[in-house]
């Protein structure tokens, strides 16, 4: 497989990544529901440190996977540190604007 190819891939997986850890810790503003906590407390998982409050391990994990995601598109890049800032601070952004709506 060509090199072109394989960072098309590496990207879309990171895309995938990134995407699937957003549904994994955001809360469903319709229902109130973070898909995370219900899949803890499906295996009998507390989503909270402390039961009701304290971390949440759903998002502490989405955050992870986020990172991670950032770091695999990152590295098919010519310039690394600067396309993992910018994906860090154009998500950081984005979120922000998306808590006021």
């Amino acid at each position: 497989m060509r090199t072109k190819n394989k960072k098309w891939l590496i990207r879309l997986f990171s895309l995938c990544l990134f995407v699937l850890s957003g549904i994994w810790g955001s809360t469903n503003r319709k229902t109130g529901v973070c898909l995370g906590d219900s899949v803890f407390t499906y295996f009998g998982l507390n989503a909270w440190s402390e039961r009701t409050h304290g971390t949440h391990y759903p998002g502490v994990i989405a955050l992870i996977c986020m990172v991670v995601s950032f770091y695999i598109f990152a590295y098919t890049t010519t310039n690394r540190k600067r396309t993992f800032i910018l994906l860090v601070l154009f998500t950081s952004v984005i979120s922000i604007l998306l808590s006021f709506i």
